[in-house]
């Protein structure tokens, strides 16, 4: 998988506290969507479950690596939005999937090493679930990490926020997006933006985003839909990255800062936060 170089700070300091045994039990990934967090998790979540692992990273070959890839790997859970009686999906994580990885968790780990968990998103899930999930969190089982994504981290509650390390995802800077864009295929990232910017209508953030969206989805390889129940069979989804990705990321986060992106000298090192 290839890493995201706006990723290096977080993935240096996560993996300098795993040298030293100092890991925190719980993590929250949050961010605008299309910045890679949930690439992030898959690589972090990956290393983890390795048992060959070369600077965090999964060796690719190992038995782990091995039931990772397959999407079998039995101390590997991940819970997103369940279905209803009817087959429907559900649009919120609901307290009794909680209880039900409450009691997967109470079990050890069957290939003895770490047992990972990622909610996605965390922030759908409903009170009764995030009330459920505080008791895990204040009690956490030795060798278990907690993985929460949310675009909208401020939904959660807050005694769940402030028992998670939170590692939180910015849109990089001009310079190092626009190489990156460049690396992946998109000869001129400066002007793919300026176009999407003039046909998106800046000023008017809630002006229609289809027709653009759809000329730059044509480049991009179609998400597939996450799973519904825990510890899947299918091998996890990541979408390949494109700069495609990070294009309509950066409209999902602010139009106005796509745009200091687009303005912004080609040497510039102006820093763009969210807002």
């Amino acid at each position: 998988m290839n890493a995201l170089p706006w990723h290096e700070d977080h993935w240096s300091r996560l993996q300098a506290r795993r040298e030293h045994g100092a890991l925190p039990h719980a993590l929250l990934l949050c961010g605008a969507a299309g910045l890679g967090k949930r690439a992030f998790a898959q690589r972090f979540v990956r290393g983890l479950l390795c048992t060959e692992p070369v600077h965090g990273e999964a060796c690719g070959h190992c038995r782990g690596c091995r039931l990772s890839a397959a999407g079998s790997h039995p101390d590997r859970v991940e819970l997103t939005f369940g279905l209803r009686k009817d087959g429907t999906p559900r649009t919120e994580i609901v307290v009794d999937q909680i209880r039900e990885l409450s009691a997967r968790l109470a079990m050890r780990s069957q290939l003895g090493g770490w047992q990972v968990v990622t909610i996605d998103p965390a922030d759908a899930m409903n009170a009764a679930a995030a009330n459920a999930l505080l008791k895990t969190l204040e009690e956490p089982a030795a060798q278990t990490m907690l993985i929460l994504l949310a675009d909208a981290p401020w939904r959660l509650p807050p005694t769940i926020r402030s028992r998670c390390q939170r590692i939180e995802f910015h849109l990089p800077e001009p310079a190092l997006a626009l190489a990156w864009l460049q690396r992946e295929g998109v000869a001129d990232g400066r002007a793919a933006l300026a176009k999407w910017l003039r046909s998106s209508r800046v000023a008017h953030p809630a002006a229609s985003m289809t027709p653009v969206r759809n000329s730059i989805e044509e480049r991009c390889p179609s998400p597939m839909p996450r799973m519904l129940i825990t510890n899947r069979r299918q091998p996890p989804a990541v979408p390949a990255w494109s700069g495609c990705a990070t294009i309509l990321g950066l409209h999902n986060a602010a139009p106005s800062m796509a745009y200091s992106l687009v303005n912004a000298a080609p040497s510039s090192s102006i820093r763009i936060s969210e807002r």
